[in-house]
């Protein structure tokens, strides 16, 4: 009977052991694999979502920069323009009246952005004269260079009369530093000897400020998703030990009573944590566990228990997906509509490397006749220009010097006669920018063409001949007349009046005359009175026919 005792004893002590030693690696790996699998896979989760935000957020805000600076350039050449069209219809105007002139400075002073403007200064001097801040007018811009020396540093270089862009740092007055771009052109006529130049500035963060907000949104959510995989992270750790301990205490109970009866439950235990290990988090505690009251049940719960929290906890990451995914959609939204105004706008947009164009957008193939990008690709820049330039100059050469200096300076602007592909030539304006993108040095090239301007321009141009010959025949009849010609004012005051009015009333030169008379009723009419007659007649029938008067000579006679 001992012996039979002792070899139950034997067997349990034997079951036991094997039992242990069998189930308790396995238990512990189970444990270690599935901590180990949750955590790789959380932070390659949150280092992905970290690393393909960021990227698409320096590409957005990249270009949002580069089409800032776009719009700054564009605003200052537009303005300038619009200010030499201006100034053409205006030869004899002085500064102080254009300062005063309210079409003038709303031609001069337009926004640029949300809060930046355009102004006007001279060349050389660097005197401030259009400025929307009247306290700046006809000051020398040379004070702010020791204030702001990066600002001098951009606006110096334009002294010369040429065209210049940059950065400078801006001091807000709560002595916050932002920074500002600024495209310095000038204009294109000579103001009384002087060179006028036309400044676009206005905060370059304006333009890069959805890119900001984007990064900072990221950065909140994946600090939150690291936050909540480490607080999760412990939790499962601290339940993993706590099951490995429970698992324990349930296989030392289970090896003192029957093998058969408890190794059933523990392959459906088994089975339940590999599903949780395969993400099928809706167990079902089947009845051969559910309705002992043992710790075997005890086990099946805390299974339960967890398949739940996980099954919270891959909720909670997905929801932060879909909070990616939204945010990657807004910026595929951007994107497109980067490629809508590539696509749409006026200006036709190319791009060359040094193997040639690799790209254009509608406008191009519209305003040179090509029907594909392909037709384009294929042909050099010369290609699409006469074999000389109007300056004699070689299309090849010249193109080729161009586009070395837009990559040695990052900016080129000329003008430039291109030619359709059915050989029609027409006059563009052209501007030539590199940037770096994909490790290739990029030139784009804007074009614009110009016929509409140049025939205006030269439109203006005649015109503006015959007023100045047709200004010269009525000036020569005006002074030399033998009768006396005046011009006046319903006031009483003199405009103008000819030699022959001024001796007839015995005075020394029409200057004299123009000094000399400020009230033409009390001073030159004998009857005053006549002289309300006349304006009344000349307002009723636009003109006043032999009116006879009595008027007064220098010498009252």
């Amino acid at each position: 009977m001992n012996n039979k005792d002792n070899r139950i004893h034997s067997l349990s002590r034997s079951f036991m052991r094997d039992y242990l030693a069998a189930s308790v690696p396995s238990i512990l790996l189970l444990v270690l694999i599935s901590v180990t699998g949750f955590l790789s896979g959380a932070k390659y989760f949150t280092d992905m979502i970290g690393t393909v935000t960021r990227d698409l957020n320096q590409y957005a805000e990249q270009h949002l920069r580069m089409l800032g600076e776009d719009l700054i350039r564009n605003k200052a050449r537009d303005t300038a323009k619009q200010v030499e069209i201006y100034l053409r219809s205006h030869p004899d105007i002085s500064m102080q009246e254009l300062q005063n002139n309210t079409e003038f400075r709303k031609i001069a002073v337009q926004p640029v952005g949300k809060t930046g403007y355009t102004a006007i200064h001279e060349s050389h001097t660097g005197i401030n004269r259009i400025h929307p801040n009247p306290s700046v007018i006809n000051k020398p811009l040379i004070l702010l260079s020791e204030k702001l020396p990066s600002f001098w540093a951009v606006l110096k270089q334009s002294l010369s009369g040429t065209e210049v862009s940059g950065y400078y740092d801006w001091i807000e007055p709560n002595r916050i530093i932002r920074q500002k771009y600024m495209t310095i052109t000038p204009v294109g006529i000579r103001f009384r000897d002087t060179e006028l130049m036309l400044a676009s500035t206005t905060y370059i963060d304006e333009f890069s400020a959805p890119a900001v907000a984007m990064n900072a949104k990221a950065d909140e959510i994946i600090l939150r998703s690291r936050e909540f995989v480490f607080r999760q992270s412990l939790i499962f750790g601290i339940a993993g030990l706590l099951v490995i301990f429970f698992m324990l205490i349930t296989a030392l109970c289970l090896a003192r009573r029957a093998k058969s009866r408890y190794i059933q439950p523990v392959e459906q235990l088994a089975s339940i944590a590999d599903e949780l290990g395969r993400e099928k988090w809706d167990i079902v505690i089947p009845a051969t566990v559910s309705d002992r009251n043992d710790e075997i049940r005890e086990l099946g719960l805390a299974f339960q228990n967890m398949a739940a929290k996980l099954r919270g906890l891959f909720i909670e990451q997905e929801q932060r997906m879909n909070e990616l995914i939204r945010a990657e959609a807004a910026v595929r939204e951007n994107e497109i509509k980067f490629k809508s105004i590539y696509e749409n706008t006026y200006d036709t947009i190319m791009l060359l490397t040094d193997s040639g164009f690799f790209d254009c957008n509608r406008r191009t193939l519209e305003m040179f006749g090509f029907s594909s990008k392909e037709e384009l690709t294929s042909v050099h820049p010369a290609d699409i220009s006469p074999p000389n330039q109007p300056d004699g100059q070689d299309s090849m050469t010249a193109s080729n010097e161009r586009i070395q200096t837009a990559v040695q300076q990052g900016y080129c602007f000329f003008e430039w006669m291109h030619r359709r592909k059915n050989g029609e030539d027409f006059p563009a304006d052209v501007i030539l920018s590199s940037y770096q993108l994909g490790g290739k040095k990029i030139v784009q090239a804007t074009v614009r063409d110009i016929s509409e301007r140049k025939r205006i321009e030269s439109e203006l141009h005649n015109r503006t001949e015959e007023l100045r010959k047709s200004e010269e025949k009525y000036r020569s009849i005006f002074e030399n007349a033998v009768e006396g010609i005046f011009q006046s004012v319903p006031g009483g005051g003199y405009l103008s009046v000819n030699p022959a009015f001024a001796k007839i009333f015995g005075y020394d030169s029409p200057q004299d005359v123009l000094a000399s008379v400020t009230d033409v009723a009390k001073q030159l009419y004998v009857n005053p009175e006549d002289r309300e007659e006349l304006v009344r007649i000349i307002k009723e029938n636009g003109m006043a026919e032999g009116f006879e008067i009595q008027l007064y000579r220098k010498d009252r006679s």
